[in-house]
């Protein structure tokens, strides 16, 4: 049968938290991971955790208002109308 138009926001609202909770246990779990090296003094651990840490930060912080300009057709049309 295909994709029924009631079903399309499912689909988006699923997309949105697949990709939220992903980068959400993915900064959690290097969080962890460096609590763990700084309880046990690992300098270099501490430091390469820091580093992995940059993206999924990113993405925890800064994936909602993307994935919604992305699955929003009227955010989308709102926000780019004023090139018109």
């Amino acid at each position: 049968q295909g994709l029924q138009t009631s079903d399309r926001p499912e689909i988006r609202l699923a997309v949105f938290a697949v990709v939220l909770t992903t980068s959400h246990m993915v900064k959690s779990t290097l969080q962890i991971i460096w609590f763990f090296a700084l309880l046990m003094d690992k300098k270099e651990l501490q430091t390469t955790i820091s580093t992995w840490l940059i993206l999924p930060n990113a993405l925890s912080a800064f994936s909602e208002p993307i994935l919604l300009l992305f699955t929003s057709p009227k955010l989308r049309k709102e926000v780019f109308q004023w090139r018109r």
